[in-house]
């Protein structure tokens, strides 16, 4: 049987966890972790927007029918 596939923003938000847990604080300067946090802040804002946009689209798709 073929493995369930997640879909990609579930992927991704796995990429940032993976991240997460292989980041070292105490050795970031205050400059690295902003800008660490800065991207991953971004990251996650995007994959909300595409799971969001897509729960809509489907909601809309849904009531429709």
């Amino acid at each position: 049987p073929a493995e369930m596939q997640l879909p990609i923003e579930m992927q991704q938000a796995e990429e940032i966890m993976d991240e997460l847990k292989t980041l070292d604080v105490n050795t970031l300067t205050p400059i690295e972790a902003m800008q660490i946090l800065f991207d991953f802040a971004n990251k996650a804002k995007f994959i909300i927007t595409k799971i969001l946009t897509t729960f809509n689209y489907l909601y809309t798709e849904g009531v429709r029918s």
